[in-house]
């Protein structure tokens, strides 16, 4: 059974009041700096008074004072927020990180319909290009309807198709997807793939499969 990032109990924070949010560390933040436009994805990894611990993988430019605008993905929620960072933290380890501790100057929660990511630890897959193996045993790093995130040892091709196979207890996956992105981290690659559902059935057991995962995170919080 992997380890999966349980939803906590919602909560109410400052003047905003965030009483129907899901707890959100341990979510996907994706950020835009205001100076040059550039992108950075990441995860929150804390919060406490309006201020994010956000977690990025790799190295990156960021320094102290630059304002960067950003938005974090919660179910049938989106955060919304402008900040200005206070401090950044380069990690070296297995994995190189970033980690940068920001207060935001400015947040709102829109509400819409979303889809639920989930961080595993301990799920595998592998991935084929027609009848081959390129990779017989990657590390699932997070999970959703429409997307998974890979640690592979070759590197994918970007905006290649391969297929995806989950063996996950009685439940085996086999997914067509799409490439999205490919970087190097340490001695591996991370990829983001996009699921193509071309199969009703499979599409309709994946969705069961996430509801169960749901339902197992929100009773252990």
């Amino acid at each position: 059974m992997p380890i999966v990032t349980k939803v906590n109990a919602p909560r109410e924070k400052g003047n905003l009041d965030l009483g129907q949010l899901p707890k959100i560390e341990h979510t996907r933040a994706r950020f835009i700096r205001a100076s040059d436009l550039a992108e950075f994805l990441g995860w929150v990894v804390g919060e406490r008074n309006l201020r994010f611990v956000i977690q990025f993988d790799g190295e990156h430019q960021l320094a102290e004072g630059q304002e960067l605008f950003g938005e974090v993905s919660l179910h049938e929620w989106t955060l919304k927020l402008r900040a200005r960072i206070q401090q950044v933290v380069v990690r070296h380890g297995e994995v190189v990180s970033t980690v940068v501790v920001m207060e935001a100057t400015n947040l709102n929660a829109q509400h819409g319909t979303g889809r639920e990511r989930f961080r595993v630890q301990g799920m595998k897959a592998s991935v084929h290009v027609g009848a081959r193996c390129i990779a017989p045993d990657c590390s699932v790093l997070d999970i959703s309807m429409d997307g998974i995130g890979l640690s592979t040892a070759p590197e994918l091709t970007m905006g290649s198709t391969v297929k995806v196979c989950i063996d996950q207890g009685p439940d085996r996956f086999e997914f067509e997807c799409e490439v999205r992105y490919v970087r190097k981290e340490g001695k591996a690659h991370r990829a983001g793939l996009l699921i193509n559902h071309n199969d009703r059935v499979g599409k309709r057991k994946w969705n069961r499969f996430l509801a169960d995962l749901n339902r197992r995170t929100a009773i252990a919080a």
